[in-house]
């Protein structure tokens, strides 16, 4: 009696481990580390940086600006075309490759010069 007593314990037993694992399965799921990075591309830094550009440009339209911070701004912004046009002759044309640091960084010169502009 004792034993059959212990055998339908140690079945339950059993019984309830096989639904709890793949419960346990489902809830942790399965962990990889998969690793994505992302970058910044040509396309997307010519573009931010364009409207920026732009639209201080429509400040100074609109005399919201002066005319000398215009001057220094816009030196720098070309400074960034010209970067710009050195990396994309890197990338063969290709304006979905990642955007170089030294694009990078005229890229933040011209935002910050339109920044600290009056």
């Amino acid at each position: 009696m004792k034993t059959r007593k212990l055998q339908s314990a140690f079945l339950a037993l059993l019984f309830a481990a096989s639904l709890a694992l793949p419960v346990t399965i489902a809830l942790t799921g399965c962990t990889t580390t998969q690793q994505t990075t992302a970058y910044i591309t040509l396309k997307s830094t010519e573009e931010a940086t364009t409207l920026a550009y732009d639209n201080y440009l429509d400040l100074a339209i609109k005399n919201k600006t002066d005319v000398a911070e215009v001057t220094k701004v816009s030196k720098v912004y070309n400074e960034f075309q010209a970067g710009m046009q050195i990396a994309i002759v890197a990338a063969r044309g290709n304006l979905a490759a990642e955007a170089p640091p030294s694009v990078l960084s005229k890229s933040t010169a011209v935002k910050m010069a339109i920044a600290t502009s009056k």
